[in-house]
């Protein structure tokens, strides 16, 4: 049951982070954000796999939750750019964006 909600949670950050990617004005962020995309969709894929035999055993570790020092700080860097592109493709009602008028 733990296995069901971890891959339904990897899910749902995917999917929050295709939003993203298509909401995203900039060709630079959209292709960093598909970059960060695979990354975590081959990690999560791979240790799948592995864990239900059909794979070869690797050394990638599960994205957020193997102990892996440097692969945990790559995933939370890829996971800030994300959010950061969230947050400045916003468009706000007094800004230069055109999208409410």
């Amino acid at each position: 049951m733990v296995a069901v909600l971890l891959i339904f949670v990897y899910f749902l950050l995917i999917y929050q982070m295709i939003k993203v990617t298509f909401d995203t004005r900039n060709v630079f962020y959209a292709n960093i954000s598909t970059g960060v995309i695979m990354m975590i969709l081959f990690h999560v894929f791979e240790n799948v796999g592995m864990s239900i035999g059909l794979l070869p055993l690797t050394g990638i570790p599960l994205p957020f939750v193997s102990a892996g020092g440097s692969a945990l700080i790559g995933n939370m860097i890829g996971i800030g750019l994300i959010m950061s592109m969230q947050y400045h493709n916003k468009s706000y009602m007094f800004g230069d964006d055109k999208e409410f008028s």
